[in-house]
This record gives structure tokens, sequence and C-alpha cells, in this order.
């Protein structure tokens, strides 16, 4: 039983990539390598591209399905490892708790008063990516042009 490919993909095959002849010599292909390699670049690409647009989706997803309107993790502490302190608004009320391994413990309820809650913060959720590299360009443009390379990073005096 033989079966026709479609011509169209037929270079993804190593079908007369390289080839024999009855003198030895070896004969390549070259337009079917360079096609192979361009379409697994092309694939590689797509296949990455997929995994991030998946990725977000799914975060996104996580993100509104674990949102409550009632309970809310304001800030959290790792004190050791595999445990750490949490403060929790549930409605109007300010819990510390504990959580390690294997349990969570309440530790008491704190006054809003006694908190000093930065309120102008901007969610770390809807943070982006952007600001951050912005302000490490910024710092680094700052500390290059403070040393001068010519005399092995430190500033000399111009007027000597």
């Amino acid at each position: 039983m033989y079966i026709q490919m479609d011509s169209s993909f037929s270079f993804l095959l190593f079908q007369n990539s390289v080839t024999s002849n009855t003198g030895g010599q070896t004969n390549i292909n070259w337009f079917n390598m360079l096609g192979q390699f361009f379409f697994l670049i092309f694939l590689f690409a797509a296949i990455l591209f997929g995994a991030y647009c998946v990725t977000r989706w799914i975060g996104r997803f996580q993100y509104q399905r674990y949102q409550g309107g009632n309970i809310k993790i304001l800030e959290s502490v790792v004190i050791a490892s595999q445990k750490m302190l949490q403060l929790i608004q549930v409605g109007n009320r300010i819990f510390l708790i504990g959580i390690s391994k294997d349990n969570i413990v309440y530790l008491t309820e704190v006054e809003k008063e006694a908190l000093q809650i930065k309120e102008n913060i901007k969610d770390p959720s809807y943070i982006k990516f952007d600001s951050y590299l912005k302000q490490w360009i910024k710092k680094f443009d700052k500390d290059s042009q403070s040393k001068d390379i010519r005399f092995g990073g430190e500033k000399q005096d111009e007027e000597k």
C-alpha cells in the first residue's frame, strides 16, 4: 500500500537529503536541509510562544479563582524553613496567623490603627516587568556614567 505525502511538507523528511551515487560520492541537498532547519526553528518558537500564552492564561485563571472579596493576605514573613507569619484581613478585621508545614495557628487579632499599612502601594500582581527593567537600566546607566573605563573604573580629576 503506497501513501502519497503532501509535497509541501516533504522537505521535513530526510528523504533525498543525502544520496549515494555508484561512484561513492555523496550529494547533499542543501535546500532541503535549510528548509528543515528553519522549520524546526519556527516550530521551537511557536512552542515557546504557545507555552507563554498558556502560562499567562492559567495564571490569570488561578488569580481570579483564589481572589475572594472577603479574605486578603496583607503581608507574609518567612521566619524559618516552612514556617511563616501572615497578616490576613477577613472583612474589616485583621488577624495574625502562624503557618507551618502541618498546621495553621491563630495568634492574635491586630488593631488596624497599630499597623502601618501603605495604601498607595500598587498591587504586586499588576506591576509589570518592564517597570523593574527600566529601574535596573537606569541604575546601571548611572553606575557606568560614574566610572571611566580608560582608567580602570576610577574617576580621574580632569583639572590635572
